[in-house]
């Protein structure tokens, strides 16, 4: 098992922001994916998976899609 946290100190910049509450650190990742390159950027996700992203990625896929948007 691997958690978000173990994922996060060895793949991420120091700098790296994380947007999720504390508590999720210690939950297991089964898969990473990132966005699909049209909508639904995320209907392909069925819980458990770690979605890469970048902020600025975003409007690629849609303009009107905000990182709050994203996460929620």
């Amino acid at each position: 098992m691997i958690t978000i946290s173990e994922v996060v100190a060895e793949s991420f910049p120091a700098d790296a922001k994380l947007l999720t509450p504390e508590v999720s650190l210690t939950r297991e990742v089964t898969w990473a994916t990132r966005p699909r390159p049209s909508p639904p950027a995320f209907g392909h996700l069925s819980g458990g998976e770690l979605v890469l992203l970048r902020a600025r990625d975003l409007s690629d896929v849609d303009d009107r899609l905000t990182l709050a948007g994203a996460i929620r």
